[in-house]
């Protein structure tokens, strides 16, 4: 995917989930390092973290919060990689 689409999917995610009472963050995944690479490159003070194998990156879009995973290939690692942000998020 394009950056220009992914940012635009991104802030399409943003719009529909932005409540000023609760901001969790969004987490958007990819599998490929040029995507994840990409979309956290847009992260306004980005930091890296990394748990169990799987790469994560905090930061915020217009002062929202986002989280970028990297989940790497396959549905057993996109799952995996699911429910570690979910914890990250703290739900």
């Amino acid at each position: 995917m394009k950056p220009a689409r992914l940012l635009s999917a991104l802030s399409i995610a943003l719009l529909i989930s932005c409540r000023e009472a609760e901001r969790r963050p969004i987490v958007v995944q990819g599998a490929m390092d040029v995507e994840v690479r990409a979309l956290a490159g847009m992260l306004t003070g980005a930091a890296e973290e990394r748990v169990q194998g799987w790469t994560f990156w905090r930061g915020t879009v217009d002062g929202y919060p986002v989280i970028v995973s990297k989940t790497l290939k396959g549905m057993p690692a996109a799952a995996a990689a699911t429910a570690s942000s979910a914890r990250m998020t703290g739900h």
